[in-house]
């Protein structure tokens, strides 16, 4: 299996390092920033008006599918009970969002220490740094101290070699608790390529990770297909950038950086409408020895 992790090929690390204020620009600039695919439950987006409007359905999306990631973990563990581990917390949109919508608390893990930074800094900005711990920590190569009541991976496992996940997962994660991921996964070599490609991710099917659950101590549990209610999310960023395009002002180097997001989301939406990509949420409880 080619693996591209944090580790083995820093350009993933990189990669997100260098978009930071890409990502703040276009999915902020509110203190809480989501960087994932937004949920809708008809099927389609609402993709019309200006610039902020647009912004706003789609965090609106994408606070959907983090309320659909909850209800498959209260499905099958305790977890007002105890504690939540977010493995690849991004810019801390998920953690924040859960502590402030569930009072959860919430380990916040991140390869990328000034994300780590800001993601301390949204959390007191949303008034939620008593619930929300950032860590500075690859969980391709390593795993926090403690034990946690469930562990939810939000389009990060992409990142992290299968077995790695699921063998660091069961040293962090209570017997009986549950590993949730909500992620892409290819059904074709071309799919996995593409999204390679455009990501940085090492894309995988889903059986690698039944087969890495099943072998670290993790049974499958829930298996929800859910491509077509998250595939608008391409078309509803590909709004917003066209509309920075439209504005006057737009600089050449912005104005660049729109145009390739928008062929890399036209892309993707190919793959999701042509079955070569496709989305899942997955959960995986720890078996009680």
């Amino acid at each position: 299996m080619r693996w591209r992790t944090p580790d083995s090929n820093p350009s993933a690390r990189e990669f997100y390092q260098a978009k930071t204020d890409a990502i703040i620009m276009r999915y902020g600039p509110d203190p809480i920033i989501h960087y994932h695919h937004g949920y809708y439950p008809d099927c389609r987006a609402d993709t019309t008006g200006l610039a902020d409007p647009i912004r706003e359905r789609l965090r609106d999306a994408q606070e959907r599918l983090l309320d659909r990631n909850i209800q498959v973990l209260d499905a099958h563990s305790a977890l007002d009970e105890g504690k939540l581990l977010d493995i690849g917390c991004g810019l801390g949109g998920p953690a924040i969002h859960w502590a402030h919508t569930r009072q959860l608390a919430v380990t916040a893990l991140t390869n990328i220490a000034d994300h780590a930074m800001l993601v301390r800094k949204y959390a007191k900005v949303n008034r939620v740094s008593h619930l929300v711990e950032p860590v500075h920590l690859d969980f391709s190569t390593g795993y926090p101290a403690g034990a946690f009541t469930a562990a939810v991976c939000v389009e990060s496992s992409c990142y992290i070699p299968r077995p790695a996940l699921f063998r660091h997962a069961a040293k962090v994660v209570k017997p009986g608790g549950v590993l949730c991921v909500s992620d892409l996964f290819c059904t074709t070599e071309r799919g996995r390529d593409l999204a390679d490609t455009l990501f940085r991710t090492c894309m995988g099917y889903a059986a690698e990770y039944t087969t890495a659950a099943e072998q670290h101590g993790f049974q499958p549990a829930e298996n929800q297909i859910i491509t077509d209610k998250i595939a608008e999310t391409a078309l509803h960023v590909n709004a917003w950038s066209e509309e920075i395009l439209h504005q006057s002002e737009t600089d050449p180097a912005l104005k660049n950086d729109m145009e390739r997001s928008i062929m890399r989301h036209a892309r993707m939406y190919r793959a999701y409408r042509e079955g070569a990509l496709e989305y899942r949420i997955m959960a995986f409880v720890k078996q009680c020895i």
